[in-house]
């Protein structure tokens, strides 16, 4: 990545974004979600992670998730996921309740960016 985004925005935003996506049932999804917010924890805890997020949608009688982690580099995916990046990671409830074990994930660069800090609400 070079010095700016690309925008004009200033050095050192996020340059990575890791994307992992998974479905369960729909009558699993509320436990899942909060097993997934675990995992969340455990992933900013991992040197180099600049941010995460949980993303759940109800479709077709499923719960499907994104879970996109940002990251200071490949460097710092490599200290988390291991040699193989694109490696899907997988914690300890997932081969419970997926539906199937995706084995890659999606990296993206990050171009552009401009947020605020999200902090979500337990949805009812």
């Amino acid at each position: 990545m070079d010095d700016d985004t690309g925008d004009g925005a200033p050095a050192g935003r996020p340059a990575i974004a890791r994307i992992w996506r998974g479905a369960t049932r729909e009558e699993d999804a509320r436990d899942y979600r909060d097993s997934l917010r675990a995992d969340l924890r455990e992933v900013r805890s991992v040197p180099g992670n600049i941010g995460a997020f949980v993303l759940e949608r109800t479709h077709d009688g499923q719960g499907e998730f994104l879970f996109i982690s940002l990251w200071e580099s490949m460097e710092a995916v490599v200290g988390f996921a291991g040699a193989d990046v694109d490696r899907a990671v997988y914690f300890r409830d997932d081969e419970r309740v997926l539906l199937e074990l995706t084995p890659r994930v999606e990296h993206y660069d990050i171009v552009a960016a401009d947020s605020v800090a999200v902090q979500a609400q337990k949805p009812q």
